[in-house]
């Protein structure tokens, strides 16, 4: 639980930086469909987390699966209607950028896992 805030934390820090990169260099599509992705993911990790949390407390499996896969099509149907209204609205360079800014929670994950590995590694060899 401790790693999911602070993703939640890391992702913040991201969507401001990546909308200051925005603004200061004027880049549309930046400012618009990366923000707006790594708001959307954001979004979505949230209600993966909590649909986590209601399916550990559920005692009747069944129940528990449904739970699950309603809320794996919720999430989904966001990322639908998400691009959907990029690609229609506002065209295909803010749906590149949109969708690269959908997989700014997973690089965040990433940067944590690489963080922690080498965390690990330097504990582990630290001169003394």
């Amino acid at each position: 639980m401790e790693d999911v805030k602070i993703i939640f934390k890391r992702m913040i820090i991201t969507i401001i930086l990546v909308l200051l990169y925005g603004l200061i260099f004027q880049i549309k599509y930046v400012y618009i469909g990366c923000v707006s992705g790594c708001l959307v993911a954001l979004l979505n990790f949230y209600l993966l987390s909590e649909n986590i949390k209601n399916i550990a407390y559920i005692k009747d499996s069944r129940y528990a699966k449904r739970t699950a896969v309603l809320g794996y099509l919720k999430r989904y149907f966001i990322y639908m209607i998400y691009l959907g209204v990029l690609i229609y609205f506002l065209g295909f360079n803010f749906f590149i950028s949109g969708v690269i800014g959908l997989f700014s929670v997973r690089f965040n994950i990433y940067i944590l896992i690489v963080s922690e590995k080498i965390k690990n590694f330097h504990s582990k060899y630290k001169l003394k």
